[in-house]
Protein backbone atom coordinates (compact mmCIF):
# COMPACT_ATOMS: atom_id res chain seq x y z
CA UNK A 1 0.00 0.00 0.00
CA UNK A 2 1.57 3.40 -0.93
CA UNK A 3 2.23 5.29 2.33
CA UNK A 4 2.20 8.97 2.51
CA UNK A 5 3.14 11.02 5.31
CA UNK A 6 1.06 13.97 6.44
CA UNK A 7 1.19 16.38 9.85
CA UNK A 8 -1.11 19.27 10.55
CA UNK A 9 1.76 21.12 11.56
CA UNK A 10 2.73 21.17 7.65
CA UNK A 11 0.57 24.20 7.57
CA UNK A 12 2.65 26.48 9.56
CA UNK A 13 0.96 29.56 10.60
CA UNK A 14 2.33 32.98 8.66
CA UNK A 15 1.74 36.60 9.36
CA UNK A 16 -0.87 38.13 7.19
CA UNK A 17 0.16 38.88 3.49
CA UNK A 18 2.75 35.94 3.24
CA UNK A 19 3.94 34.38 0.40
CA UNK A 20 4.16 30.78 0.96
CA UNK A 21 0.33 29.07 0.22
CA UNK A 22 0.83 27.41 3.39
CA UNK A 23 -2.90 26.16 2.99
CA UNK A 24 -1.77 23.57 0.45
CA UNK A 25 -0.60 21.20 2.93
CA UNK A 26 -3.92 20.64 4.22
CA UNK A 27 -5.82 20.51 1.05
CA UNK A 28 -3.64 18.22 -0.63
CA UNK A 29 -4.38 15.00 1.06
CA UNK A 30 -8.47 16.63 1.50
CA UNK A 31 -8.40 16.32 -2.31
CA UNK A 32 -6.95 12.90 -2.43
CA UNK A 33 -9.47 11.69 0.34
CA UNK A 34 -12.19 13.53 -1.51
CA UNK A 35 -12.10 12.23 -4.93
CA UNK A 36 -11.08 8.47 -4.32
CA UNK A 37 -7.41 8.53 -4.89
CA UNK A 38 -6.07 7.34 -1.50
CA UNK A 39 -7.81 5.72 1.27
CA UNK A 40 -7.41 7.28 5.30
CA UNK A 41 -4.92 4.54 5.75
CA UNK A 42 -2.60 5.58 3.13
CA UNK A 43 -1.53 8.36 5.22
CA UNK A 44 0.53 8.68 8.34
CA UNK A 45 1.50 11.02 11.16
CA UNK A 46 5.15 11.04 11.83
CA UNK A 47 7.06 12.09 14.99
CA UNK A 48 9.52 14.47 15.68
CA UNK A 49 13.29 13.08 14.21
CA UNK A 50 16.13 12.70 16.96
CA UNK A 51 18.87 14.73 17.02
CA UNK A 52 21.24 11.91 16.97
CA UNK A 53 19.63 11.87 13.23
CA UNK A 54 19.86 14.78 12.76
CA UNK A 55 23.78 15.14 13.43
CA UNK A 56 24.33 13.10 10.95
CA UNK A 57 23.83 15.86 8.44
CA UNK A 58 23.62 19.43 10.35
CA UNK A 59 26.54 20.82 12.82
CA UNK A 60 25.72 20.50 16.60
CA UNK A 61 26.40 24.34 16.80
CA UNK A 62 24.23 25.10 13.65
CA UNK A 63 21.44 23.28 15.50
CA UNK A 64 21.69 24.37 18.91
CA UNK A 65 21.14 27.94 17.23
CA UNK A 66 17.82 26.42 15.77
CA UNK A 67 16.70 25.03 19.30
CA UNK A 68 17.42 28.19 21.19
CA UNK A 69 16.48 30.70 18.59
CA UNK A 70 20.06 32.48 18.76
CA UNK A 71 20.39 32.82 14.66
CA UNK A 72 21.77 35.91 13.99
CA UNK A 73 20.03 38.59 11.98
CA UNK A 74 21.75 37.66 8.74
CA UNK A 75 21.50 33.75 9.35
CA UNK A 76 17.66 34.19 9.82
CA UNK A 77 17.09 36.47 7.15
CA UNK A 78 17.74 33.37 5.12
CA UNK A 79 14.76 31.60 6.15
CA UNK A 80 12.06 33.85 4.82
CA UNK A 81 9.91 32.80 8.13
CA UNK A 82 9.75 34.27 11.32
CA UNK A 83 11.96 32.11 13.70
CA UNK A 84 10.23 30.41 15.91
CA UNK A 85 10.26 26.63 18.23
CA UNK A 86 7.11 25.96 16.17
CA UNK A 87 9.00 26.15 13.09
CA UNK A 88 11.74 24.26 14.35
CA UNK A 89 9.70 21.30 15.38
CA UNK A 90 7.67 21.54 12.07
CA UNK A 91 11.13 21.30 10.22
CA UNK A 92 12.26 17.97 12.61
CA UNK A 93 8.77 16.23 11.74
CA UNK A 94 8.87 16.79 7.75
CA UNK A 95 12.72 15.14 7.94
CA UNK A 96 11.51 12.53 9.59
CA UNK A 97 8.82 12.41 7.23
CA UNK A 98 11.04 11.76 4.43
CA UNK A 99 13.14 9.33 6.30
CA UNK A 100 10.55 6.72 6.86
CA UNK A 101 9.17 7.40 3.57
CA UNK A 102 12.39 6.38 2.22
CA UNK A 103 12.79 3.60 4.20
CA UNK A 104 8.70 2.74 3.38
CA UNK A 105 10.28 2.77 -0.06
CA UNK A 106 12.94 0.40 0.40
CA UNK A 107 9.73 -2.41 0.86
CA UNK A 108 7.23 -1.26 -1.22
CA UNK A 109 8.89 0.29 -3.49
CA UNK A 110 7.73 4.02 -3.56
CA UNK A 111 6.21 6.41 -0.44
CA UNK A 112 5.78 10.45 -0.69
CA UNK A 113 5.70 13.12 1.81
CA UNK A 114 2.94 15.57 1.31
CA UNK A 115 5.85 18.55 2.47
CA UNK A 116 9.71 17.28 2.51
CA UNK A 117 12.15 18.49 -0.23
CA UNK A 118 13.77 20.89 1.87
CA UNK A 119 16.95 20.56 0.31
CA UNK A 120 18.36 24.28 0.39
CA UNK A 121 19.51 23.54 3.99
CA UNK A 122 23.71 23.39 4.23
CA UNK A 123 25.31 21.83 7.17
CA UNK A 124 25.92 25.09 8.91
CA UNK A 125 23.17 27.39 7.92
CA UNK A 126 19.81 27.75 6.66
CA UNK A 127 18.55 28.40 2.92
CA UNK A 128 15.17 29.10 3.22
CA UNK A 129 14.71 26.23 5.07
CA UNK A 130 15.89 25.14 8.00
CA UNK A 131 17.22 21.45 8.12
CA UNK A 132 18.10 19.33 5.05
CA UNK A 133 15.42 15.81 4.65
CA UNK A 134 16.83 14.97 1.75
CA UNK A 135 20.28 14.50 3.32
CA UNK A 136 19.62 13.26 6.39
CA UNK A 137 17.26 10.49 4.93
CA UNK A 138 19.99 9.83 3.03
CA UNK A 139 22.61 9.89 5.47
CA UNK A 140 20.73 8.30 7.71
CA UNK A 141 19.01 5.46 5.86
CA UNK A 142 21.58 4.69 3.10
CA UNK A 143 18.65 4.71 0.54
CA UNK A 144 20.39 5.52 -2.81
CA UNK A 145 20.77 8.33 -5.01
CA UNK A 146 19.78 11.81 -3.90
CA UNK A 147 16.96 13.29 -6.68
CA UNK A 148 15.64 16.89 -6.82
CA UNK A 149 13.51 18.59 -9.13
CA UNK A 150 16.26 21.56 -9.41
CA UNK A 151 19.32 21.87 -8.63
CA UNK A 152 20.55 19.89 -5.29
CA UNK A 153 22.97 22.75 -4.05
CA UNK A 154 21.75 21.87 -0.84
CA UNK A 155 22.42 18.06 -0.33
CA UNK A 156 25.56 18.19 -2.13
CA UNK A 157 27.02 20.43 0.32
CA UNK A 158 24.87 19.07 3.45
CA UNK A 159 26.39 15.38 2.62
CA UNK A 160 29.94 15.86 2.64
CA UNK A 161 30.80 15.28 5.75
CA UNK A 162 28.82 13.25 8.51
CA UNK A 163 30.15 14.49 11.90
CA UNK A 164 33.44 15.11 10.14
CA UNK A 165 33.32 11.82 7.86
CA UNK A 166 32.92 11.93 4.35
CA UNK A 167 30.16 10.73 2.72
CA UNK A 168 30.88 9.97 -0.36
CA UNK A 169 30.72 6.64 -0.34
CA UNK A 170 29.05 3.60 -3.46
CA UNK A 171 25.66 4.28 -2.34
CA UNK A 172 25.58 8.21 -1.68
CA UNK A 173 24.89 9.40 -5.29
CA UNK A 174 23.83 12.66 -6.37
CA UNK A 175 21.41 13.12 -9.15
CA UNK A 176 20.33 16.40 -10.12
CA UNK A 177 17.75 16.62 -13.02
CA UNK A 178 16.58 20.49 -13.14
CA UNK A 179 15.67 23.13 -15.68
CA UNK A 180 18.78 24.52 -17.51
CA UNK A 181 17.68 28.09 -17.08
CA UNK A 182 16.25 27.76 -13.46
CA UNK A 183 17.14 28.95 -10.32
CA UNK A 184 20.21 29.40 -8.83
CA UNK A 185 22.71 29.73 -11.96
CA UNK A 186 25.64 28.87 -10.36
CA UNK A 187 24.95 24.82 -10.15
CA UNK A 188 26.56 22.90 -8.42
CA UNK A 189 29.26 19.81 -9.79
CA UNK A 190 27.07 15.82 -8.93
CA UNK A 191 27.67 12.82 -9.86
CA UNK A 192 24.81 13.08 -12.28
CA UNK A 193 23.57 16.34 -14.13
CA UNK A 194 21.20 15.98 -16.70
CA UNK A 195 19.94 19.68 -17.16
CA UNK A 196 16.92 19.85 -19.16
CA UNK A 197 15.23 22.64 -21.79
CA UNK A 198 11.75 24.65 -20.29
CA UNK A 199 9.74 22.75 -23.13
CA UNK A 200 10.99 19.52 -21.93
CA UNK A 201 7.90 17.19 -21.36
CA UNK A 202 6.80 14.18 -18.93
CA UNK A 203 7.88 12.13 -21.55
CA UNK A 204 11.08 13.12 -22.17
CA UNK A 205 12.09 14.01 -18.63
CA UNK A 206 11.34 10.15 -17.56
CA UNK A 207 13.23 9.17 -20.81
CA UNK A 208 16.11 10.87 -19.76
CA UNK A 209 15.89 9.55 -16.20
CA UNK A 210 15.81 6.06 -17.30
CA UNK A 211 19.03 6.67 -19.49
CA UNK A 212 20.53 7.81 -16.00
CA UNK A 213 19.63 5.15 -14.16
CA UNK A 214 21.10 2.45 -16.52
CA UNK A 215 23.99 4.37 -16.82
Amino acid sequence: MLKVAWSPVYAHPLPEGHRGPMEKYNLIPEQLLYEGTLMQANFFEPAIQSEEDILTTHSPDYFRKLQTQTLTTKEARKIGFPQSEELVLRERIINQSTLLCALCAGGIGVATNVSGGTHHASRTRAKVLLLNDIATAASTSASGPNRSPHPDRGPRRASRKRNGCDLQRPWCLHLSMHCAGNYPMDKETVTWTSPCLPETTDELCLNQLRRLCQS
